[in-house]
């Protein structure tokens, strides 16, 4: 009998954790590559923003905080949602990339930008990142809450790292 509620057990789907938060530094991440991404066009020589890639084309609706944003990132185009971890739909596997910069610059530039950037950008990017901490410890409340303590350990393993299965 104590077989079968094991077998009971392991057919249960456990869905996984809710993603973990964006740190001050992921969140500084995002407004800069937007940034770079919609303002910079010293890549092209034509002035338009370069790439011919619009950006913003799978925006299906449009962050409404912009004015709570510091000075520099106000008249960014971002989608709602823009500093929740897996609020965007999967990208395509074959969706064209921008070409404007390469990934090593643009984590180079962003880095050295976060070095630079002033208080009122730390203190942003510091607040929406506490608040997303606090959404995630919420979530992570209502999870463990319907699906037990050690469901939230054992949805981000292998199967073969769970522990306790022989195989």
């Amino acid at each position: 009998m104590a077989s079968s509620d094991a077998d009971d057990r392991s057919d249960r789907v456990i869905p996984p954790k809710p993603p973990r938060p964006f740190t001050e530094y992921h969140v500084f991440f995002q407004l800069e590559r937007n940034y770079i991404l919609q303002h910079d066009d010293s890549k092209s020589g034509d002035g338009d923003g370069g790439g011919g890639v619009d950006t913003t084309a799978d925006f299906e609706d449009v962050d409404p905080h912009s004015a709570s944003r510091p000075p520099r990132y106000r008249s960014l185009i971002l989608p709602r949602g823009w500093h929740t971890k897996g609020s965007r739909p999967k990208r395509r596997s074959r969706r064209r990339t921008h070409g404007r910069v390469s990934f090593v610059d643009l984590t180079k530039r962003i880095s050295r930008r976060w070095k630079e950037a002033d208080v009122v950008t730390r203190d942003y990017c510091r607040d929406v990142a506490r608040g997303e901490l606090r959404r995630y410890r919420e979530e992570m409340k209502d999870y463990v809450e319907r699906y037990g303590e050690g469901a939230g350990r054992a949805a981000g393993k292998r199967p073969d790292e769970r522990g306790g299965e022989e195989e």
